[in-house]
């Protein structure tokens, strides 16, 4: 299967996420059915420090985002 220039691009920012929550400390990186949660170490809502990403895009959009909002909100 060859990956299109989108996908590899989805798939190398998607990997750069987990990375940096690898470097924080404190951070809670949550990665399960479909999601990734990062909540870091304060809360400034940008990519590398607190997000939600769908990296399955057959979980359904609100889903994912309930799941979101259930993380965040604890």
């Amino acid at each position: 299967m060859t990956l299109s220039p989108q996908d590899l691009s989805d798939a190398n920012f998607i990997e750069s996420i987990r990375e940096h929550a690898r470097w924080q400390d404190p951070c809670e990186f949550v990665e399960e059915d479909g999601l990734i949660l990062v909540a870091g170490a304060n809360a400034f809502p940008v990519a590398y420090r607190n997000c939600a990403v769908r990296v399955d895009q057959t979980l359904d959009a609100k889903e994912a985002l309930t799941r979101a909002r259930a993380f965040f909100g604890s």
